[in-house]
């Protein structure tokens, strides 16, 4: 009985938007081989086949498998710190097959390996993102900082990579420093939860939102969040600094969309806003004995918005292209997250030789509504 082998398998945590590649090796050319994945649960979520190559190497990409069982997370606004499961867990196992009937003594299996939403541009598919994550202390963000108004609310995204069993006890943290030069002393975030190996935790960090503007009447210029393991006194995560800005806005407007990291990033429009209603539905003719008479179905409204973001950062800018690369944006209207349905005509850009970094978001709310109620109720 001819023996098949795996000799090329993802790593032990991998995005699942760039290829998962996955090889084995057989002794024959006129074989096929099934890949199958299984579950955590032990349940085979999807079987692949394919022919060996003239190497007698069998090839498989399981990259679109993995993307469809993950999803990103957006944060909650009822809860501080909520743990989220993005993780998805997976094991192959191979077999083959010639003329109808297995052919290998033995049936080859990985071990437990896992899966994110996310990846990295293809110029870049070959770096070590996790060990990167790891080394900085990055939290789920290219950013190592962000220039916030104090009502903004805002979240980052901590994955825990330690696979330490019961979990260390990790805790975050946050110092604001103060216009006469002075500091508070570090103050602590509401509790998180344990996470294990893989799991991520959202973490509310806005100025107001975190209470941090009740610590003190003086005048908060900045603030530094960062998550340290409370077992061995050890930064995990961070420090992320956010720059407070008191720039007027009349209607401001708040968003959250889904990075390539697997997080959410934070925006805030404070340009001209713009909006207007359009009514969709459609024209019928109801006939009778003298005539027709015109009258309307499916009535209902859609709404289109166009925000100016503002001078921005131009690395807050180019984080922004990620808006495109998901459909998963939100305004934050009081105590809820608003789907949003981008414009193609959306754009972000700068020009270098005047040095204006800003964004122009047109959108609709993804709720074509058939009824009207007013955004803010007093």
């Amino acid at each position: 009985m001819a023996e098949l082998a795996f000799t090329t398998v993802p790593a032990d945590l991998v995005y699942t938007r760039n290829p998962v590649e996955v090889e084995l090796a057989t002794e024959f050319t006129d074989s096929y081989v099934l890949l199958k994945v299984y579950d955590g649960y032990d349940n085979v979520v999807a079987t692949l086949d394919a022919y060996p190559n003239a190497s007698k190497v069998v090839s498989f990409d399981i990259a679109e498998v993995l993307d469809a069982k993950v999803s990103w997370h957006p944060p909650s606004l009822a809860e501080d710190n909520v743990l989220h499961d993005i993780a998805f867990g997976y094991y192959l196992q191979g077999e083959e097959y010639k003329n109808g009937s297995l052919e290998t003594s033995s049936i080859p299996q990985t071990s437990t390996k896992y899966a994110i939403k996310g990846g990295l541009s293809q110029e870049k598919t070959g770096y070590n993102i996790f060990g990167k994550i790891a080394t900085d202390k990055m939290f789920l963000t290219w950013a190592t900082h962000a220039t916030v108004r104090p009502d903004q609310p805002y979240w980052l995204y901590f994955l825990n990579l330690d696979g330490t069993e019961p979990p260390a006890n990790k805790q975050a943290k946050y110092k604001v420093y103060y216009a006469d030069g002075s500091t508070s002393p570090v103050q602590t975030l509401p509790a998180l939860a344990a996470a294990y190996q893989y799991d991520a935790i959202s973490i509310a960090c806005g100025f107001k939102q975190a209470g941090m503007d009740a610590i003190s009447a003086k005048t908060a210029l900045r603030y530094e969040v960062w998550i340290e393991n409370i077992d061995i006194a050890t930064i995990v995560a961070g420090k992320f600094t956010f720059y407070l800005t008191d720039i007027y806005c009349r209607y401001p407007v708040n968003f959250i969309y889904a990075n390539s990291l697997g997080g959410f990033e934070g925006l805030h429009a404070s340009g001209r806003i713009s909006q207007e209603t359009q009514g969709d539905f459609e024209e019928i003719e109801v006939f009778n004995s003298s005539g027709s008479q015109l009258s309307t179905a499916y009535d209902r409204h859609v709404r289109d918005w166009e925000a100016m973001t503002g001078s921005k950062e131009k690395e807050e800018i180019d984080r922004m292209t990620d808006i495109f690369n998901t459909n998963k944006m939100y305004e934050i209207l009081g105590t809820d997250l608003i789907p949003l349905a981008r414009d193609k005509k959306m754009k972000t850009g700068y020009a270098k030789d005047d040095n204006r970094f800003i964004a122009e978001l047109k959108y609709k709310r993804a709720y074509i509504n058939r009824n009207y109620t007013p955004d803010v109720i007093s």
